[in-house]
Formats: structure tokens, sequence, C-alpha cells
């Protein structure tokens, strides 16, 4: 309800940037904790995808800046970015999850 699709198309630029930036943070910081606990390399290498989906709390922190007036010049950008990222991680998040899986050896092909 709160995403404009016509905002979240031009903002697609940077969502794509946003969307990038995350998955690199968190597939190099998960894999620096794993090779410092000493966990598989399986395990370095395919957990991290499982991680890619987002959670709501974005979503939410997003919606309190857009309504708060000291936001208002930007509010509605950073909405339209964090929904269109919403958007592209639960399509691709589950699809790296299941990859992930299957790559490690935890599952067979579907």
């Amino acid at each position: 309800m709160h995403l404009d699709l016509s905002l979240a198309a031009k903002m697609l630029p940077w969502a794509s940037v946003y969307v990038l930036l995350r998955a690199v943070g968190k597939l190099s910081g998960f894999r620096l904790v794993a090779m410092g606990e000493g966990l598989d390399s399986k395990v370095r290498t395919w957990a991290p995808l499982g991680l890619i989906p987002q959670e709501g709390i974005v979503i939410g922190l997003a919606l309190a800046v857009q309504q708060n007036v000291r936001f208002a010049a930007f509010g509605d950008q950073l909405l339209a970015v964090v929904m269109a990222a919403t958007v592209i991680h639960e399509l691709v998040g589950p699809l790296l999850a299941r990859f992930a899986l299957q790559k490690a050896g935890e599952i067979g092909p579907l």
C-alpha cells in the first residue's frame, strides 16, 4: 500500500545499490566470523545466502522516517528504495537459500 510504483521505478538504481551492498556486507561479515570460529568451508560458503531475505523492521523504520516532518525532503525516496529492495530481496532470497542448501548437500534437487 505504501509503494509508489512510479517513484520506485525512478529509485531502482539506488535500490539495486542498496541490495548489492547489503548482500556484500552480510556475505563478507558471515564469512569473516565463520573463519574466526573455524566453521566448515561448506558452511562458510553457502550459509550466508540464507541471510538475503529482508526483515520487516527496515520497512517500519522507513515508514517512520517518511512520516517524520524533519525528513520530508527525502522520506518518500527512502521508502521507495526500501520497498523496492524488499521486493527484490523477497523474490531472490528464497531462490538463493534453496541454491545454497542444494550446493551444501543439505537437500536434493526439487
